[in-house]
């Protein structure tokens, strides 16, 4: 887990609705605050970076990937 992991989801939004990309762990965050998180990289064009996007369901997958409108990049 790197320092990113660690910010609440409140922060992570409020850095990508600045238009900040950042790379994080899929499994540090409930797949409602990936959500969140994936909608609000949306808003400027940054874009997220999930890791261990592996151990997710393609049913989670797809639901960060529509909120994110592309926005997203899925990693191991």
């Amino acid at each position: 887990m790197n320092s990113i992991d660690k910010r609440s989801k409140d922060e992570l939004i409020k850095i990508a609705v600045a238009g900040g990309g950042f790379v994080l762990d899929a499994e540090s965050k409930a797949q409602e605050d990936l959500v969140a998180i994936a909608g609000a990289a949306s808003h400027e064009g940054a874009t997220l970076v999930l890791r261990n996007a592996s151990r997710k369901t393609t049913d989670d997958m797809v639901e960060i990937a529509f909120a994110s409108k592309g926005s997203v990049i899925f990693s191991d």
